[in-house]
């Protein structure tokens, strides 16, 4: 499959959990920017972007979106942390030295304007609710405190137990969209 990844910074997720597939990350760092993507109409297989939308300014999130699935053949996955989240964020901003701050002055993405763009946009799609916040509240502390050679333990532990857990509360951190151009879900 093909596959680009938008935001990717240095491709890691491309390289490291999309091994035998053709993929490609781009980023503000390559001089492309997510709202006007240099590629043709369906030109991958599957598009994601993962927690990148709260960094595109709230009159740009419209247009990001669309272009999202515009360069995809069959499915986007969008993952970002929601307005719903942000009070965890502020938390953890007091904490970090204002590592979150952007999160804050531009507000997280609501679920309801995302929504609301992929109906105008003709797709049929299924809303994941990813990590609870307290959980993430947690760890991304502990990580920002932890020493330097406890930082892999922790996060492995972290990712394997509850990162890819759908969240069973409303107060999930992370919303991820599957997004299908084709099908609808059954």
């Amino acid at each position: 499959m093909s596959i680009l990844d938008v935001g990717g910074k240095d491709g890691t997720f491309v390289k490291e959990f999309l091994q035998g597939h053709r993929g490609l990350s781009v980023d503000k760092t390559d001089n492309i920017d997510g709202t006007n993507l240099p590629f043709s109409d369906g030109e991958f297989d599957v598009v994601t972007s993962i927690d990148v939308l709260e960094h595109v300014p709230f009159n740009m999130r419209p247009l990001f979106i669309r272009e999202l699935i515009r360069v995809c053949r069959l499915k986007v996955f969008l993952a970002f942390p929601h307005s719903g989240a942000t009070g965890a964020n502020i938390v953890v901003n007091s904490f970090t030295n204002g590592w979150l701050q952007e999160h804050i002055d531009l507000g997280l993405p609501a679920a309801e304007d995302v929504e609301k763009i992929l109906s105008l946009s003709r797709v049929t799609f299924r809303k994941i609710c990813n990590l609870d916040q307290d959980t993430w509240v947690a760890m991304t502390i502990a990580d920002w405190y932890a020493p330097a050679e406890l930082k892999r333990a922790l996060n492995y532990n972290f990712n394997r137990n509850f990162y890819r857990r759908e969240a069973k509360t409303t107060a999930c951190y992370r919303l991820i969209y599957e997004i299908n151009k084709g099908k609808k879900f059954r």
